[in-house]
């Protein structure tokens, strides 16, 4: 696995390995608004896959994580064994998106992030201890990307409709705080005035379908 650290370096409109930052997203896709507010949504993080990564995804794709500014609900979480509905990107709760770009295609940048203050990304190779409940094997809790999930209480086995597996990509760890930028309002229902976190601040992880088949073939699960 690869523990991804925020460096003290600030982000611009360079750097494609960002908390905040300028998203990076396709000639196809439209900046993601909430579909409950209408207010665009804050870039969390995004990053390049690479080959180093050992991630069963091209290398050269992009992870993009928005979520609204001011809805911080959970995602619907799939337990265990599940079948995903047909584009279920499309029928989640419509205040977060995930996007997984394949090479070539994130070549339009946009403006620096309003909410989430720009800082660039660094990746570290580290050995991961793996244990083993009676249902699954975990791994770390670190910030990560690559390895075996951090899982807590329960581990996603889900499945594309397309017949590909859901694979798991990177972690947020429980209470991770991205620091807000000096004009972004205070986040709703966030364990910080300074900082804003990812669906209220749960572990989360975020797995995509291994075949690419869609873009947004990408879920997030969570945990504490």
């Amino acid at each position: 696995m690869h523990v991804i650290k925020i460096s003290d370096e600030a982000a611009t409109a360079a750097d494609r390995d960002t908390v905040g930052g300028a998203a990076y997203l396709s000639s196809n896709d439209e900046y993601p608004t909430c579909r409950w507010c209408g207010t665009e949504m804050a870039l969390f993080l995004q990053l390049d896959i690479r080959e180093e990564f050992d991630l069963p995804f091209h290398s050269g794709s992009h992870l993009l994580l928005f979520m609204c500014p001011t809805h911080n609900e959970i995602p619907a979480i799939y337990y265990g064994k599940a079948l995903l509905p047909e584009e279920f990107w499309n029928k989640n709760d419509g205040h977060y998106a995930l996007i997984l770009l394949p090479p070539g295609s994130s070549n339009i940048v946009h403006r620096l992030d309003p909410y989430i203050a720009s800082k660039k990304l660094t990746f570290n190779r580290v050995n991961e201890r793996v244990d083993t409940l009676e249902e699954f094997s975990y791994g770390t809790h670190d910030f990560k990307i690559g390895g075996v999930p951090g899982w807590i209480n329960y581990s996603v086995d889900a499945s594309c409709p397309c017949g590909g597996s859901m694979r798991f990509i990177c972690q947020i760890p429980d209470g991770f705080g991205f620091r807000q930028t000096e004009s972004a309002p205070e986040q709703p229902d966030s364990f910080s005035s300074t900082e804003y976190c990812l669906f209220l601040g749960n572990q989360v992880y975020v797995l995509g379908c291994d075949r690419q088949c869609n873009s947004r073939a990408v879920i997030a699960a969570c945990d504490n």
